[in-house]
C-alpha cells in the first residue's frame, strides 16, 4: 500500500492510503495545489493502524496543469 500526505507550509492539506503507486500520484496531482509538497510512502497496514515504511516518491507542485 502507498501512504499519500500533502502539506502546504508544514500543515497537512490531505492524506490518503492507496493499493498503487499510479493511483496515488493521480489523486495527489487532483489534491494539491501551487508549493505544496507531496510525499508518497510505502506502507503496511498494522492490527490498528497504517504505518510508513519508506519515502517512494516526493515533489513540489509547480501549479503547472496540462
Amino acid at each position: 500500500m502507498y501512504h499519500i500526505k500533502i502539506t502546504h507550509e508544514g500543515d497537512l492539506v490531505a492524506s490518503s492510503y492507496q493499493d498503487l503507486l499510479c493511483d496515488s500520484v493521480e489523486i495527489a496531482n487532483s489534491l494539491s495545489y501551487i508549493n505544496c509538497e507531496i510525499n508518497i510512502y510505502e506502507c503496511i497496514k498494522t492490527s490498528c493502524d497504517f504505518e510508513d515504511i519508506t519515502k517512494v516518491l516526493s515533489w513540489k507542485d509547480d501549479g503547472y496543469r496540462s
